[in-house]
């Protein structure tokens, strides 16, 4: 009995042996063969802010490239650099350098001149397979945060008129605007390459406040968001379309004074303000009701806070959840005074708190637009120079764009000007006041460098 266990021990250690001999075989074939670069990582001691040592490369094996996704900062001149580059069993790495043309054999501690380097060369321990990779280090070509500014030709619509609002309602740009006939229309889905389209409008009455028309949506995984916009007259009636040529009064049971924004909360909802018996309230309501009020306590002084040709802002900072805030600049109170804070409200459940600052710059026809996850405000100074004033902190304290992003010197000053940003992150400044009090028609476009998409 014991003699049968030997001999089944001996035979299965003779087939274990004898497989792990031809898997060591496999592997030893293998990698004869393997030229294969499976990592690439680079650095330098000149280079302090690590900007090379943290760029990330990828490796192509299918089209034989290796490359950095993100593109390396404007400005960033390469030299020397030490290389990191891992293989299975390489007998050799070779490397071709261009301008001017070179040829060498890598010894691992040898220090590159990366930004000339064009072909890595794998050489296998069979001597016979070879695999060259094309490399390119990848550096931005233009200072990413320029703000390029172009002023389009044309006028997109005819003057006279007297009060203008462009707004941008899903993907096509309307502009309303007041003449001796009522409100007009103008809409293009691409200013400056698609001729403006001038339509009737139908039941906005001729007391419309352009200034406070607003575009709100509601979000629709079905049918995709629902747009809806908004208007205010003289007499706090409110009046909504769905497309901004058919427009219908909504029977409220309350008397609304201002509309603001759609809320960065409730991207369904609007904020109003309610005349409530003589005293002013914060309320919100569904973007396609305005029957059903959801009332805000508030520590705001109503007496101080603009109900009339205000510029407003929703803002939403990206990954931030508790950074979601109104923003409200120049305009006038209920009692006719000027505005000259910048307001920062915040709804927490049934409650809007607020903070103001006093700027150092006017804000009367000021425009707020968001941009690069900041606040941009246009404003005018008493020497008559247009500025473009940028938050970083929801509106708390400001500074002058730096001279890459500024507006170019032949903008002419103007307030109440309408700025629409679109989904390519492009910047549309349409119109404004001059100060002799004349409608511009023009139209600016602006865009920082990295956020171009084409």
């Amino acid at each position: 009995m014991s003699y049968k266990y030997i001999f089944w021990g001996i035979l299965f250690f003779g087939i274990a042996l004898f497989s792990s001999c031809l898997n060591s075989e496999q592997v030893s074939l293998d990698a004869l063969h393997d030229a294969q670069i499976y990592s690439f990582s680079a650095s330098a001691a000149y280079d302090s802010t690590g900007t090379l040592a943290n760029a990330k490369f990828a490796i192509d094996q299918l089209n034989s490239q290796i490359f950095n996704r993100d593109s390396l900062e404007f400005g960033f001149k390469p030299k020397n650099a030490q290389l990191s580059i891992t293989t299975a069993y390489a007998s050799a790495i070779k490397l071709y350098l261009s301008d001017p043309d070179s040829i060498y054999f890598w010894n691992s501690t040898d220090s590159v001149a990366i930004d000339r380097l064009k072909t890595i060369e794998v050489i296998a321990q069979d001597q016979t397979t070879i695999k060259r990779y094309d490399f390119k280090l990848n550096i931005h070509q233009q200072d990413p945060d320029i703000l390029t500014w172009t002023k389009l030709q044309g006028s997109y619509i005819e003057s006279p008129f007297v009060e203008q609002k462009t707004i941008l309602m899903d993907d096509t740009f309307l502009t309303f605007y007041k003449t001796s006939a009522g409100i007009q229309l103008a809409q293009t889905t691409s200013p400056g390459s698609v001729a403006w389209q001038t339509l009737s409008i139908s039941s906005l009455p001729n007391n419309t406040i352009v200034s406070s028309i607003l575009c709100g949506y509601s979000p629709n995984l079905t049918n995709g968001d629902i747009y809806t916009a908004y208007a205010l007259d003289t007499e706090n009636n409110i009046y909504s379309s769905n497309n901004g040529i058919s427009w219908e009064k909504i029977i409220s049971p309350r008397t609304v004074k201002a509309l603001y924004a759609v809320s960065p909360n409730t991207p369904d909802s609007v904020l109003t303000i309610l005349d409530m018996n003589g005293e002013l309230k914060f309320a919100k309501t569904r973007y396609d009701d305005f029957t059903i009020f959801s009332i805000k306590n508030s520590n705001i002084d109503f007496a101080n806070f603009p109900t009339t040709e205000f510029s407003c802002l929703s803002f939403s900072k990206s990954n931030v959840h508790s950074s979601k805030s109104y923003i409200v600049s120049g305009g006038k109170t209920a009692s006719g005074s000027l505005n000259d804070k910048i307001w920062i409200l915040q709804e927490d459940d049934n409650k809007i708190s607020s903070t103001w600052v006093q700027p150092a710059f006017q804000t009367q026809g000021s425009t707020l637009f968001e941009y690069d996850d900041k606040i941009y405000l246009l404003t005018t100074g008493n020497d008559e120079e247009v500025k473009l004033m940028i938050s970083e902190d929801i509106g708390n304290t400001w500074h002058v764009a730096e001279s890459n992003q500024a507006l170019p010197d032949n903008f002419s000053y103007r307030q109440e000007a309408s700025i629409v940003v679109d989904t390519n992150n492009s910047i549309w400044i349409f119109g404004g006041i001059s100060n002799t009090n004349t409608q511009f028609t023009e139209v600016w476009r602006g865009r920082l460098n990295r956020l171009a998409v084409n």
